[in-house]
């Protein structure tokens, strides 16, 4: 209980002034006091000599004295205090001598710390080095704490922003974590795809970012477009071709769907162009390149590099060009700076008589050149049309000229539903008589029977 007590009150009574506001003085067992201040609370320390306290003013102001084997303790739950002026505070048990007490603290109200001394010294009861009004031998520390709390620290470092070495980050947080990007942006994203510095600009042609080298329409970087003209200069086809360097290039008449060459292997691969950036789909094989769209795209009509070709690509290892149009049309070509068209085409579709699976028309019924349908027929097959309009069907006219029809009923004889009269005429008119005779007279006048 004794050292709960302590725990709780010490903060009030641990504090002492270096100018005199209580004198203590032993007369006897008599702990005397003289004082300019309300006495709140009190406490010192004794060798052992102390075995209880009790009377006095703190007794009379229903102060709770506690004694242990080295301390004595006064104070009020109440908040009573001990008004100013002189008495004896307490009397004291046990061999006590003058020198047997020390370290006393006092309080005032409020907890406010009093300058105390005891005895006729002019000495303070206790060292107060760092003149805090703490008793050294008490004070946790003995000079200042710093703004971490530390008991004569340095305080926060230069270039840190708290006690725990933490930083400011770019965005003024104390111990955050936004970072400057490449450019110098506060949690920015730093250079954005695509583009090759902080600016937006991009790589050109050359390779240098931001600038200004561009591809002429011969596929070179910085050139004027001279290598690539003349070669066209003659074409008089839909799309002309010619080579510069690795890059194949073109000028259309036409949009263009759909194109494929021959080479004799000297074409590893190929790509970019205005192939890719129309979406095609560019196939490379052994002796073939063939490029299409599977999304319906074309290459809009006009000029510009095709593809780029690796490998050892010269103008003569390419042969055999086609290209096709919106719906598959067929569209001539002429290659390089020749008049002569790129290969034999005889029937003239654009595809080279030697690739052409057909030199000439096909007919309606798929056939090379063939007649087609022949006459009287209503199919490839030889079928005819059945009289209900129906190529090849089973439908026929009956005896009465109905298309799938029942014909003449039974018991009438014939189309429009007539029966046979007694002379056996079709639709006749002839009678029996009642007699039972085929257009007979009947009863004789003047007879009463047959």
């Amino acid at each position: 209980m004794l050292k709960k007590t302590l725990a709780l009150f010490i903060p009030l009574f641990v504090s002492i002034a270096l100018s005199t506001d209580v004198n203590i003085f032993l007369d006897g067992d008599n702990l005397n006091y003289t004082s300019s201040e309300n006495i709140a609370g009190f406490q010192f320390t004794h060798n052992g000599c102390v075995s209880g306290a009790s009377g006095g003013d703190a007794a009379a102001n229903g102060f709770i004295v506690s004694v242990s084997g080295t301390t004595v303790l006064g104070f009020s739950f109440t908040g009573a205090v001990i008004p100013s002026g002189e008495g004896t505070l307490l009397s004291l048990n046990g061999s006590v001598t003058e020198d047997c007490l020390t370290d006393f603290i006092f309080s005032g109200s409020g907890g406010v710390s009093l300058s105390s001394q005891y005895g006729d010294s002019d000495d303070p009861i206790c060292d107060d080095v760092d003149l805090d009004g703490v008793c050294d031998d008490l004070d946790e520390c003995v000079g200042d704490y710093d703004e971490c709390g530390v008991c004569n620290g340095d305080g926060i470092a230069d270039g840190v922003c708290d006690c725990d070495g933490n930083i400011l980050d770019c965005a003024g947080e104390c111990g955050g974590s936004a970072i400057e990007d490449e450019c110098g942006v506060c949690n920015g994203d730093g250079i954005a795809d695509g583009v090759c510095d902080c600016d937006g600009n991009v790589l050109d042609c050359a390779g240098e970012c931001g600038g200004s080298a561009i591809e002429d329409e011969c596929g070179i970087c910085g050139g004027d477009g001279s290598e690539c003209d003349t070669d066209l200069d003659n074409c008089t086809s839909q799309v002309c071709i010619n080579l510069t360097e690795n890059s194949l290039n073109y000028t259309s008449s036409e949009n263009i769907a759909g194109f494929q060459f021959t080479h004799n292997g000297c074409v590893s691969g190929a790509s970019g162009g205005d192939a890719a950036a129309n979406g095609f789909i560019v196939s490379v094989s052994g002796t073939t390149v063939l490029g299409f769209s599977f999304t319906g795209a074309v290459i809009p009509s006009g000029e510009g590099t095709l593809l780029s070709l690796n490998g050892s690509v010269t103008e003569d290892c390419l042969t055999d060009f086609i290209f096709s149009g919106s719906g598959g049309v067929s569209l001539s070509s002429q290659y390089g700076d020749s008049d002569d068209p790129i290969c034999d085409d005889v029937d003239l579709d654009g595809v080279c008589d030697d690739l052409d699976e057909c030199v000439g028309d096909y007919d309606e019924c798929g056939v090379c050149n063939g007649d087609g349908i022949a006459d009287g027929v209503c199919d490839c097959d030889g079928n005819i049309l059945d009289c209900a309009g129906e190529c090849g069907g089973s439908a026929i006219e009956d005896e009465c000229g109905v298309c799938n029809g029942d014909g003449i009923a039974d018991g009438v004889c014939d189309c429009d539903g007539n029966v046979l009269d007694c002379a056996g005429e079709c639709g006749g008119s002839a009678i029996e008589d009642e007699c039972g005779v085929c257009n007979g007279d009947g009863i004789a006048d003047g007879a009463c029977d047959c």
